[in-house]
């Protein structure tokens, strides 16, 4: 991931993502604590960013348990959107169809960051396919990194690493989060 930034000196990085809660579903009802996709997609990239001979030292930050259940949701949102350097976000029809945070997200890493460099730092990794026209109308570029796959066992297509990522049979998940990692 190659961040604008000015100067040349050194930076702590924080990297923001934002997605749909609902591509992120309790994979086990009775165990609240086990790993989510987006979850262990936010770990990878920290992990793969953390392999790169940068200057930088990075951090990925989710709305998963940085959050105290006293925070002001938006008014959290907004203090860590405005610390991140970048946006990641995790595009699909359920982004698309969120009309509080996620767009709240987009727009708030736009207006803390627009007149600079940082501005242009958000990244599509579209998990599912998603309608072109509405993301150009919502101003979001038109082409993304697609994360997704032919459906092995029907039609239509499937994120990689679904349900979760496996390190037997998910080359395909690996490769693309390394390729992401070093876009």
């Amino acid at each position: 991931i190659r961040i604008k930034v000015s100067g040349g000196q050194s930076v702590q990085v924080q990297i923001f993502i934002s997605f749909a809660w609902d591509d992120n579903p309790e994979l086990a009802m009775r165990d609240p604590n086990k790993e989510r996709w987006v979850w262990i997609f936010q770990k990878m990239l920290e992990y793969s960013l953390g392999t790169q001979k940068a200057r930088h030292s990075w951090s990925v930050w989710l709305d998963r348990d940085r959050m105290s259940p006293f925070d002001n949701l938006k008014q959290r949102l907004s203090e860590e959107l405005k610390r991140s350097q970048m946006l990641v976000v995790l595009m699909s029809p359920n982004w698309l169809a969120s009309n509080d945070f996620c767009r709240f997200e987009l727009d708030e890493f736009r207006r803390h960051h627009g007149g600079t460099p940082i501005a242009n730092n958000i990244l599509i990794v579209e998990i599912a396919v998603t309608d072109r026209e509405e993301r150009e109308r919502l101003g979001i570029e038109a082409f993304g990194r697609e994360f997704f796959k032919d459906n092995p066992v029907g039609k239509g297509k499937i994120r990689y690493g679904d349900p979760l990522p496996d390190v037997s049979i998910d080359r395909d998940y690996f490769l693309h989060m390394n390729n992401l990692a070093f876009t």
